[in-house]
C-alpha cells in the first residue's frame, strides 16, 4: 500500500468543510461518526502488514467536530523487515467509490508532539493504479476559516509542523502514479471507480507517538490557488553600502496565471537582523554588515473569500 515516505499554531476547531471558493458538496466524506467501537474501526480500516506497526482506535477526544475520530499510534518500524513507513487503508463499499469530479482531499489532523511529522495519502482506481502525493507540489495547512498556508511537498511527503491542529488540503493536482505502483496503469486519473485510499506516516526513532484524524473530505469541483514566488534564496551581502533584491509573486489557479503586485503583500515574519528591511511591494534591503541568517519572507494573497500565505526562507551571507 506504501513504499516511501523518503509556527506554533494557535488551536482553533473549525467546521468540516473548509475549501477554496466555490464550495461544493463533498464527493465522499468520513466523518467515524458510524463508527461505534474499536471492533468496527478495525474493521473498516486496515493496516499494512508489511510495514511499520501501527495501532488504531477510536477517538473521543482529539476530534475535529461530532463525537469521533482516528488516533494513530506509531509503534515502532516492522521487527520483520525494518520498513519504517506504515500505512492505515480503507476500502470503499461499492456506493463510494465514484469520485467523478473531485478535485482534492482534505482532512483535519492534530499532531500533538513536539517534533514536525511526515504524512502522505495515496488512493487506488478499481482495477488500475495507484495515485499518490507525488515528489513535489504543493499542499495547504489552515488553523483558521479562509486563511491558507501554503506549503511545499518535501519528496512525496507532508510534514506537518510540531503542535499543529487544523486542515490539510491537497489538490489531485499534486499527485501522480507512484514509482512502487504495481496495479495496470494508463496514467490517466480516473475517478469514477475508486477502490481504496490511504494514509501513510513515517515511524522514526521518537516512538511511541500519536496523531488524530476526522472529517476526511473528497472535495468536488474547487478552484485552488497557487502561489509562485520568484526571487533569490541566497544573497551575498555587500561589503560596503547597501543591496536592493525585489521579489515578484504570480497567482496561478486551474484556469490562467495572474501577475498583480497591487494584490499581493509581502513582510518579514520572524525578526530579521538589525537594518534588514522589506517593503510591502517585495523589495529587500541589505545594509553592509549584516549579520548572515536566515529572513523569512511571506507573500499574501487576499480576496474576499480566502486569503493565501507562503514564506520564502533567504540565506544571507
Amino acid at each position: 500500500m506504501l513504499k516511501k515516505l523518503p509556527f506554533l499554531f494557535i488551536l482553533i476547531f473549525l467546521p468540516a468543510v473548509l475549501a477554496f471558493n466555490p464550495i461544493h458538496e463533498p464527493v465522499f466524506e468520513q466523518n467515524f461518526e458510524e463508527i461505534s467501537h474499536n471492533r468496527h474501526l478495525n474493521r473498516d480500516f486496515q493496516v499494512w502488514e508489511n510495514g511499520a506497526l501501527l495501532e488504531l482506535f477510536l477517538e473521543k477526544s482529539n476530534v475535529n467536530s461530532g463525537e469521533n475520530g482516528l488516533r494513530i499510534v506509531a509503534k515502532s518500524s516492522n521487527p520483520i523487515n525494518q520498513a519504517m513507513d506504515g500505512s492505515v487503508y480503507q476500502t470503499l463499499p461499492s456506493s463510494n467509490r465514484n469520485w467523478s469530479g473531485a478535485a482534492g482531499v482534505q482532512f483535519w489532523i492534530k499532531n500533538p508532539n513536539p517534533t514536525e511529522i511526515l504524512i502522505t495519502f495515496n488512493f487506488k482506481e478499481l482495477f488500475s493504479e495507484y495515485w499518490a502525493v507525488a515528489d513535489h507540489g504543493i499542499y495547504y495547512l489552515s488553523t483558521q476559516q479562509g486563511i491558507f498556508q501554503q506549503q511545499d511537498i518535501l519528496y512525496n511527503n507532508l510534514p506537518i509542523p510540531a503542535y499543529f491542529e487544523g486542515f490539510l488540503i491537497i489538490p489531485f493536482e499534486s499527485f501522480s502514479v507512484p514509482e512502487w505502483n504495481t496495479a495496470i496503469s494508463n496514467g490517466v486519473m480516473d475517478l469514477d471507480k475508486i477502490d481504496s485510499y490511504a494514509f501513510g506516516i513515517r515511524v522514526d526513532n521518537i516512538t511511541p507517538f500519536s496523531i488524530y484524524i476526522d472529517d476526511i473530505i473528497i472535495l468536488g469541483e474547487t478552484d485552488f490557488t497557487e502561489l509562485k514566488i520568484t526571487g533569490p534564496e541566497r544573497i551575498l551581502i555587500p561589503s560596503s553600502g547597501e543591496l536592493i533584491e525585489t521579489f515578484s509573486a504570480a497567482i496561478r489557479n486551474q484556469v490562467d496565471q495572474i501577475e498583480d503586485e497591487d494584490q499581493i503583500q509581502w513582510s518579514i515574519q520572524k525578526q530579521a537582523p538589525e537594518f534588514v528591511t522589506l517593503t510591502p511591494g517585495g523589495k529587500l534591503s541589505i545594509p553592509a554588515g549584516t549579520e548572515s541568517g536566515i529572513v523569512l519572507l511571506s507573500a499574501a494573497y487576499k480576496t474576499d473569500d480566502y486569503q493565501i500565505i507562503h514564506e520564502w526562507p533567504v540565506l544571507l551571507y
